[in-house]
């Protein structure tokens, strides 16, 4: 779990518990790599998700500008 968790993450559970720093990573509660990872996991996938869901508004932006100017020359022959 804590090669997946972000170092910021832990120092924040870490200032959170009020315990003292620890000198190496096996020395950690389970209180403070459980939260950290959990953070830091859900903050990797909305990442993920916000960058997945750029292309598709670009596209979408792209497409109903396209359908829209063609609409509005459809009304302006008539």
């Amino acid at each position: 779990m804590l090669k997946q968790t972000r170092q910021k993450d832990l120092a924040l559970f870490v200032d959170l518990s009020k315990s003292p720093r620890p000198t190496q990573p096996s020395d950690m509660s389970m209180r403070v790599v459980i939260p950290a990872y959990a953070i830091s996991e859900l903050k990797t996938g909305f990442q993920m998700g916000f960058f997945i869901f750029i292309p598709f508004v670009l596209i979408d932006l792209v497409v109903s500008t396209t359908l829209l100017s063609m609409g509005m020359m459809q009304l302006r022959r008539r």
